[in-house]
């Protein structure tokens, strides 16, 4: 009757450490979760706005750079503005 005792509580500490150990498990992944999507939400919009730029930009940039190279007080404000959008977009 005692050692039946004895290893019924040795049994129920044993299950009560595997529970506590399960739940920080579960407070970890869910902390790696939110870590995870933050990430993601901030690329998602790294990538929203990289396309809005490029978008922005036009299909002439690499004819706009050769003319800011060439002769860069002939830009227009609008050609002087898809140089600022390659040049400095990547840096903000």
């Amino acid at each position: 009757m005692v050692n039946s005792d004895r290893l019924n509580r040795w049994l129920t500490l044993g299950a009560n450490v595997g529970i506590l150990a399960g739940l920080i498990l579960v407070a970890v992944q869910i902390q790696q979760n939110s870590q995870l999507v933050r990430t993601q939400l901030v690329n998602d919009g790294n990538l929203a706005s990289n396309e809005l730029w490029v978008s922005a930009a036009g299909e002439n940039v690499m004819e706009t750079m050769a003319k800011a190279i060439e002769d860069p007080l002939e830009l227009t404000f609008a050609e002087f503005l898809v140089v600022d959008t390659f040049l400095l977009v990547p840096a903000r």
